[in-house]
Formats: C-alpha cells, structure tokens, sequence
C-alpha cells in the first residue's frame, strides 16, 4: 500500500513507501551489469528509444499521470479558488510558448525539454528537502546541477541543429562538469545531513540521477530516461491517489468521480485507469496529428503550470494531503 489510513479516516502517503519506488534503480543497474558482464550487451538494442519503446514509455508513464493531475480539477470549488490562474495566467504562458515554437520549432522543442526536465527533477529533489525537514544551503545548486546534466543528456540525444556550432570538446567538458559538481554537492549535502528517512531518500534520489547518467554513457538510453520517468511518475499517482481519496470521501466532490459513481469502483483505482485510459486516447490521435509539437506543449506546459501551484503548502490540492513516516 502507499499509504496508510489514519485514525482520523484520513489516507496518509508514507515516506517509506515513497522511498521503496527507488528499488527500479538497483533493479535496472542489475540488469545492466548482468548484460554488460555475461551477455556482451545483447539488451542494448532493444533499450534504445524507438517507436515502440516511446509509445510504451507514453502510455503507462508520461501522459497518465499527466491526464490524472487535470482529473483533480473537475472539482467547482477548485476551479473558483484556482480561476485566475487557470483563465487569465495559463493562456500566457501557452500563449507565449506556442508563438516561440511557431518562429522557431527547434527553440520549441529546447523549452519543452527543458521546463519537462526541470519539472520532473524538482519533485524528486523538492520531496528529499521535505523529508529532510530543512533546506541545506547547497540545496539549489544541487537541484540545479541535476536539471543541466539531464537536460544536457536529452539534448544531445535530439541531436538539435544548434549543438552543431558548439564544439564537441566544449560539449563534452561541460557535461562533466556539471557533473562532478553535482557529485561533489550532492556528497557534502549527504554528509551534513542527519540519519533518518530524509538522508536515505536523499541517497536514493542522488542516486537515481547518477544511474540515469550511466544508462546514458552505457547506451542504455531508454534506461536512462524511463529511471527518472519511474520515480516521477509513481510518485505523482501516490500523490493524487491520496489526494483523491482523501477530496472525495464522503461524497464526491469531482463531477468525473460523481458521474462513475454507480460502477462503484474505487477512487484509487479510477485514478490510474482514467489516467491511462485518456493517455492511450490521445497517444494514438497524435500518431496522425501533424502539430504533435504544439500538442505537447499544451498538454505538458499546462500540467507543469498546474503543478507549480496545486501543491503549494497553502493550496486547495495540499489540505488534502497529509503524511506519515
């Protein structure tokens, strides 16, 4: 389970049990070791990013809990509460983008990685500070460095035009650069850091990132991303399962859960099977849609807009949410 129920009937999300999704790391270096050690790499080319592995990789993990995140809004008393943001603040921000990406699609597809990566690494990060209870000074430069390196890693295997003009030599010192600042932060932060769940998490997190850049260096590519993706990603579905549970209980506050109430199926598992349900949906409209660029940035753009308030410590969306060791 992921959480557990209070006394108080109010769902919990445990530290430990977020913990425990890092077991895909030592599950993923295994294999390769075991690859690389005694099958000369024969996983390799079934590991590199392909239309398969993209369309697995949409499906279950990027797009659901993206659509499962949008789910938590088809709540009224959400939409007064957040309706600035949403009907004058968002439309700016997508605006904006679109328009980028209009006189340049390959400035386009830079921010679209960039702003995914930096969303996807700053929750991992954002929880480690949180289970530590206090934010160490280095704490910005090691989120940081961890946002440059996979961005770095991300665009280098888009392979995008302007990385021609940029030496490789220039390139390549760059890349480990960042990374041994990153090391070097992330082992004074360790360190400094009391024992606890936060120090492990702390670990665990350091460690993913490292591991998604041997995958990368090993060309273990999809391995690489799909780390990261993991972590993100069931994390975010521990989050609004609990948020979900806990915002409907009772009586449903969600038209969407209101409206599936006679299946009488339960909140936590409607949360993931709607999520993947619209996910396979529109995976297979994009396949035919020529704008798929544009797509992704209203989909995503507006899900890393969402995220950057809905679960502030004083919102709507973090009330519900209460945690246990």
């Amino acid at each position: 389970m992921h959480a557990e129920q209070a006394s108080s009937g109010k769902l919990h999300l445990s530290f430990h049990w977020l913990l425990s999704i890092y077991a895909i790391v030592p599950a993923l270096l295994a294999v390769v070791l075991v690859d690389s050690f005694f099958f000369d790499n024969a996983l390799r080319p079934f590991v590199s990013v392909n239309l398969t592995t993209a369309f697995f990789y949409l499906v279950f993990f990027e797009l659901p809990h993206i659509f499962a995140s949008f789910v938590t809004f088809a709540d009224r008393e959400y939409l007064r509460s957040y309706r600035k943001k949403i009907l004058y603040q968002l439309p700016v921000v997508l605006g904006a983008s679109i328009l980028i990406t209009a006189m340049n699609p390959e400035i386009g597809v830079a921010l679209v990685v960039g702003y995914t990566l930096y969303h996807v690494v700053s929750q991992q990060t954002g929880i480690a500070k949180m289970m530590i209870g206090a934010k160490h000074w280095l704490h910005t430069p090691w989120r940081m460095s961890a946002v440059v390196v996979t961005i770095a890693i991300q665009l280098y295997l888009l392979k995008l035009p302007f990385l021609n003009y940029i030496p490789l030599t220039y390139q390549y010192s760059f890349f480990w650069a960042i990374v041994l600042l990153f090391v070097l932060v992330s082992a004074f932060i360790y360190m400094q850091t009391k024992s606890g769940i936060g120090k492990k998490y702390f670990a665990a997190t350091t460690l993913m990132l490292l591991s998604g850049i041997l995958f990368f260096l090993l060309d273990y590519v999809f391995f690489s991303i799909f780390v990261l993706r993991f972590s993100h990603d069931i994390t975010a579905f521990a989050f609004y399962i609990t948020h979900d549970v806990n915002r409907n209980a009772g009586s449903f506050k969600n038209e969407i859960y209101r409206l599936l109430a006679p299946l009488k199926i339960p909140v936590f598992v409607l949360v993931p099977a709607i999520g993947m349900l619209i996910a396979y949906i529109v995976r297979y409209e994009l396949n035919i849609y020529t704008g798929v660029l544009y797509a992704g940035i209203i989909i995503n753009f507006t899900h890393y807009y969402f995220e950057g308030f809905m679960w502030r410590r004083d919102s709507p969306h973090r009330a519900q949410l209460a945690f246990a060791p």
